[in-house]
């Protein structure tokens, strides 16, 4: 028995350094397509004569530069702007602009920080994403091949990202490990680096993930696909994204659950991570605080901890509301009874089925 569990523990080592292994294989392909797309365009693309172009930004300041190589981001320090280091976007003719991506032609130009607009906040937790998925991918290799789906910013505030890894699940204790990994990551403060591709050099660069895969087949032939790079991690992205991960001061993963999503007509389960992330520490913990108090008001755990109501495994998505609920329910009847006579209405009820 001793020598079969030795043998066990030697096999599910083994099984982990040549998942590990794949890995590192797919992150090379990745970078490998990168470089290659890059130096196959500076060799093939024609050279294009740069054209002095006017940026005028929203104060009313002009600024010249050059098409093709003027960024926001030196336009605002060429004209000394107010604010410059607390822009995390740009916005050139209300279009979300990346502060280092070189501008086409003459343009009126905004640079936004994170209290200037939902917009420039949503574009901060989009970048967090990455920075997620990123993290996912290192720590979890060695569990089986991770497949990211989706990272969007979500409208009430953060982010999450769907994965699929090989039909394993994330524990809520591995979300602390997440949350190191994450912060390592903005510590060294990678650029994001956008780069334009065709659909068949995308198709190569995620063959391994069938999600991105099917996101790819999504898009009408003609139209660009853009990928964004941060550190030595690339994913299918349209952008924008915030100039470097040294922005974001704080990260928290606080949640994960389970998803449904179909791929190559199978339906798989996928572990949805949710997340935080601030430009400060101060701000977090601020955050940290709030949810925290909204976790105590929350109806579920009030419900149950007055014994208003329970809900049973042998029906799911079924309320039994407890002789305490009952109370509650039968005094709001009551209430709207007595009002119904005093307006001289009558009462009807249909059969419940």
């Amino acid at each position: 028995e001793r020598m079969r569990l030795l043998l066990l523990q030697r096999w599910h080592q083994i099984s982990r350094q040549t998942v590990f292994r794949l890995y590192s294989d797919i992150c090379q392909h990745r970078l490998s397509v990168w470089h290659r797309e890059i130096d196959r365009r500076q060799q093939t693309e024609p050279f294009h004569e740069t054209e002095s172009i006017e940026l005028t930004f929203s104060d009313g300041t002009r600024v010249e530069g050059l098409s093709g190589r003027t960024t926001p981001m030196q336009a605002a320090r060429d004209c000394s702007l107010l604010g410059t280091d607390k822009a995390v976007i740009a916005l050139v003719d209300n279009i979300l602009w990346d502060l280092n991506k070189p501008l086409k032609h003459s343009c009126q130009l905004k640079l936004l920080s994170l209290t200037d607009s939902i917009l420039s906040r949503k574009v901060f937790w989009h970048s967090s994403a990455h920075i997620l998925g990123w993290a996912m991918e290192q720590l979890f290799s060695s569990h089986g091949n991770v497949e990211l789906c989706d990272g969007p910013a979500l409208e009430d505030g953060g982010f999450y990202y769907d994965v699929y890894i090989s039909g394993n699940t994330i524990s809520e204790h591995e979300l602390e490990h997440l949350t190191r990994t994450a912060n390592d990551i903005i510590t060294a403060s990678h650029p994001f680096e956008q780069l334009p591709l065709t659909k068949t050099v995308a198709q190569d660069m995620f063959k391994h993930n069938r999600f991105k895969l099917n996101f790819i087949s999504d898009i009408p032939d003609g139209v660009e696909v853009t990928a964004y790079k941060c550190g030595d991690f690339i994913d299918l992205c349209k952008g924008p994204h915030i100039p470097h991960t040294g922005l974001i001061k704080a990260l928290e993963m606080h949640t994960v659950a389970g998803v449904e999503a179909s791929v190559e007509k199978r339906k798989l389960l996928l572990q949805r991570v949710y997340g935080m992330s601030t430009a400060s520490r101060n701000e977090m913990t601020q955050w940290k605080r709030s949810r925290s108090e909204a976790q105590k008001r929350d109806h579920r755990l009030i419900g149950r901890s007055q014994q208003l109501y329970m809900t049973h495994l042998d029906s799911p998505g079924s309320v039994f509301l407890l002789p305490h609920g009952m109370r509650i329910i039968n005094s709001l009847r009551d209430l709207l009874q007595h009002h119904y006579r005093s307006f001289g209405y009558q009462e009807v009820e249909p059969t419940v089925l």
